[in-house]
């Protein structure tokens, strides 16, 4: 099966499933990056969509830590409420596997400088992700 990883789709809410993750270092600051496909079927249903969480820091074991402050921890109790967040390393990825959670995609219109970016440069990311 054949994934584009860097799609452009229409702006709208998707229900979209849990694909992988990955860490990276953006701009000098580590970043989470949770992939995701779209759970319908559609003519993008290859496509893997991003969302992209600063974090505190990541080591080589995947592991990663988060401050109360940052977004990956208020998406993470809207999916899962229940959760205990006395420790802000302990997050079980795994967890999201066969979740589906309705996505907000949004195409990056403008570049770094503000200038427009062509239509069939455009690519779409992933702006929220809220449970059904």
């Amino acid at each position: 099966m054949k994934y584009d990883y860097e799609p452009y789709i229409k702006p709208g809410t998707y229900p979209v499933v849990y694909f992988g993750h990955r860490f990276e270092t953006k701009f000098g600051r580590p970043t989470l990056v949770l992939q995701f496909t779209l759970a319908e079927l559609t003519e993008h249903e290859n496509a893997v969509l991003t969302k992209y969480f600063p974090i505190k820091r990541f080591n080589n074991k995947g592991g990663f830590s988060v401050t109360k402050k940052q977004q990956f921890p208020k998406f993470w109790l809207s999916v899962f409420p229940d959760h205990d967040c006395s420790r802000m390393d302990r997050f079980t990825l795994s967890k999201l596997e066969g979740v589906v959670l309705n996505a907000k995609v949004k195409p990056g219109t403008h570049d770094f400088e503000q200038n427009e970016i062509p239509k069939p440069l455009q690519v779409s990311k992933i702006v929220s992700l809220a449970p059904l």
